[in-house]
Formats: structure tokens, sequence, C-alpha cells
């Protein structure tokens, strides 16, 4: 029983912070600015290099269900 309830409690905390810290929310196009040194090109890079496997991870599954259905498979994404 204490596990349960100490479950419960870190599942809301982490639901809490989750909640409250910020996370960057980009569609298309995204402006990063700042002084020198502070991690700019890193940021990009890290932004497009999740975006390429989000896309990537979308097209494997609509693959995938296209093969199951025999249907045309549609074009990897670059």
């Amino acid at each position: 029983m204490k596990f349960i309830i100490i479950g419960i409690i870190i599942l809301i905390i982490y639901l809490i912070i989750k909640k409250r810290t910020k996370k960057p929310k980009y569609n298309a196009l995204i402006t990063i600015d700042g002084s020198v040194k502070t991690g700019k090109t890193t940021f990009g890079v890290y932004i497009a290099l999740k975006e390429i496997k989000k896309r990537q991870r979308q097209w494997k599954v609509k693959a995938f269900f296209q093969k199951l259905f025999k249907k045309e498979i549609s074009e990897k994404p670059l």
C-alpha cells in the first residue's frame, strides 16, 4: 500500500514539473537569438534532429499500415 501511495505522489510531482517547465514549440520556422557562445547552433541542431526522428517514426507507422493493407508505400522523408 505504501508503494502505491509513493508512486502516485511521484507521478503527481512529475506531472506538475512537466507542466511548469518551458518547452519550445515550433512549427516550420523558428528564430533562435542570443549572444555569442550561448548554444544557438547546438540548440538548432538538437531541434532539427528531433524533428527528423519524429517524422521518420511517423512514416514508419504509416508505411507499416500501408504494407499491411497492400497499398502503395509513400516516399520516405528526407
